[in-house]
């Protein structure tokens, strides 16, 4: 990043490049499996040379892992981010309880089906990818920490039980959102309100603290 003389931050052309290449791959992968983007898809989707690729990623192995690892985490670093909003403004159980359950409406909802559908691309891309395997663990431990954490805090705070595992209550919740893709390949699907109520009666209501916590 750098500072112009009005004082704005702007980003350097290089890391513009890398983006608008970040941004095209992504795209691509949201209407193919990863391993069929062709280097001359991104070069035209981002209008660039192919030396241009070579430059910020080495080769197209390289941007198509790192625009996998980068979709792999958008949607669940932005939900993460908005449940330590919760937590932190939250004055009562209730109110905890119905952001929550406006959250995960929003992680399992219909919108999110693409996104869902590439993040298991994203893990199957990787499995025969040391490297990228490698590195997809390390966010996934990441991701897992940060929500264990923020669910340590909210046991903290006495809106959740304290006698759930915050690691195990983080993978679980990850993994119901995740799982979803199951219903979203199906030939017929879940509503949407029958999921919310599920959740919210399996996994949110029976979560909350209560007074005797």
């Amino acid at each position: 990043m750098t500072v112009n003389r009005s004082g704005k931050t702007t980003k350097k052309r290089g890391q513009v490049v890398k983006d608008k290449l970040l941004a095209a791959t992504e795209q691509l992968a949201l209407s193919r499996h990863p391993e069929n983007i062709a280097l001359t898809d991104v070069m035209e989707a981002a209008d660039v040379a192919r030396a241009t690729v070579y430059h910020h990623f080495g080769d197209l192995e390289g941007l198509i892992g790192a625009a996998t690892l980068r979709v792999y985490c958008r949607n669940v670093r932005d939900d993460l981010a908005a449940i330590e909003q919760v937590i932190e403004g939250a004055n009562s159980v209730d109110e905890f309880a119905d952001q929550m359950r406006l959250i995960t409406s929003i992680a399992t909802g219909e919108e999110r089906r693409q996104y869902r559908l590439l993040r298991a691309s994203c893990i199957d891309y990787a499995r025969d990818r040391p490297t990228l395997s490698q590195q997809l663990a390390d966010i996934q431990t990441s991701l897992t920490d940060d929500l264990a954490k923020a669910i340590a805090r909210a046991q903290g705070k006495m809106l959740l039980r304290k006698d759930l595992d915050p690691r195990a209550l983080a993978v679980f919740i990850q993994a119901y959102s995740l799982g979803k893709l199951i219903d979203d390949v199906a030939g017929l699907h879940t509503s949407s309100a029958a999921w919310d109520y599920l959740i919210d009666t399996l996994v949110i209501k029976p979560a909350l603290a209560t007074s005797s916590d």
